[in-house]
This record gives C-alpha cells, structure tokens and sequence, in this order.
C-alpha cells in the first residue's frame, strides 16, 4: 500500500517434522513499523527454543516494549505444526480469526482460528494462551492479515462473511497454495470494486501432506 508496510511472515524449518509458521502486522507505517517487524522478527528467529510459543510471544512483547515506543505494537499469530505428532500448536496475539480447512464426510469445514492473548509490545502481557489441534491429511491453513479479512463491499459485507469467501475456503483442499494465494488476493482486489484498497494484504497458506504411511 505504501513504501515500507508493517506486515510480515516466515516460515522457520525447526526439524523433519516442525516447522513454526509467523504472520502479523505492526501498527502503523513507514520506519517505525519496519523497526518493530524487524524486532519481532528477529527475536523470533533467534530464539533457542521456537517450540515454546507463548516464551516466543513474551520474548517478542519485551523486546518491542524495551524500544521505548509510546504507540507502536504487533499483534501476531504463531502456529507449530508437526507432522510427527499430527498436531497444530498455535497463539494468536490479537490477529483476526484466521483458518484451517478440513476435509470431513459431509464435505470441507472451514475453522476459524480465533484471539488467545493479547496484543504484543504496548503493555505487559497478562496471559497467552496457546491452543493445541489435530492435524489431518490434506488439512489447509490460510493466515492473513486485516488487509484481506476487513475489506468492505460497497454493500458494507466484510469479505470473510461473503459466499464467495466461503466457496473459495471450500475449494482449498483440491486448490494449490499458490492458486489459493492468488484467488484470495484477487478476490480482496475485486471486493472493493472501483475503490483503492485500504490496507496492505498478505497471505500465508499451508496445506499438509500425506500423515500416515
């Protein structure tokens, strides 16, 4: 949207089987929001211990508040998935509702993924709470920013309230990520019609193999 944006992601290969996935969005624009990104991430990434999601989360939320900042923050989402275990282990830091598809016998089931903490680096954080669900085979993980989940039409529908969002979820079990990235990210271009986007959009989707031999 503009030349320095405060979103980002990664996704951090910790062995075979975990890999810890990270999205979030730092208040603001310009350098400020590219310093607290690169805080955040960074803290991240040199952590010894990635598995530990909510020490990650307070890690993240001292090192921002240590800056001395009076009005930037993150809110962010971390998710461990590990094959081996067949489980997604995850924290969302004040993010929107993010999502995992499953395939059920009635047909696909979209989750969503909702707040299990506060947001990080504006005051101590209380508690974190992190949430511990079954993985199955060909499950898919869409995180996105509010730049996607907040658009509005010009009939005031939030875009993740559509039918069109919830066909296109529907669709992601037999849908690349990739293709899935782009139709999402076509779908927020066209929901505001004729109007500019208002936000940065970025999109982190994940789908999982084969779990059992």
């Amino acid at each position: 949207l503009v030349n320095v944006s405060g979103d980002y992601y990664d996704a951090i290969s910790i062995d075979d089987d975990k890999t810890l996935l990270v999205i979030g969005d730092v208040s603001g624009k310009g350098l400020g929001a590219a310093l607290v990104m690169g805080i955040a991430i960074n803290t991240i990434r040199a952590a010894s211990d990635k598995t530990d999601l909510a020490a990650l989360v307070r890690a993240c939320d001292d090192a921002i508040r240590s800056m001395g900042f009076e009005d930037k923050y993150t809110v962010l989402f971390l998710g461990l998935i590990d094959v081996g275990a067949k489980r997604l282990r995850y924290v969302n830091a004040a993010m929107p509702e993010q999502f995992l598809v499953v395939r059920t016998i009635k047909g696909p089931v979209i989750r969503r993924l909702g707040s299990t903490c506060g947001i990080v680096g504006l005051v101590p954080i209380a508690s974190v709470d992190v949430e511990d669900i079954e993985l199955r085979t060909d499950d898919v993980l869409v995180l996105t920013t509010d730049g996607l989940t907040e658009i509005v039409n010009d009939a005031g529908i939030a875009i993740d309230q559509s039918p069109e969002f919830t066909k296109l979820m529907n669709g992601a079990l037999d849908t690349t990520a990739d293709e899935l990235v782009d139709r999402l990210a076509t779908l927020g271009e066209t929901w505001v019609a004729d109007k500019k986007l208002r936000d940065d959009i970025t999109i982190l989707t994940v789908k999982v193999g084969r779990l059992w031999d």
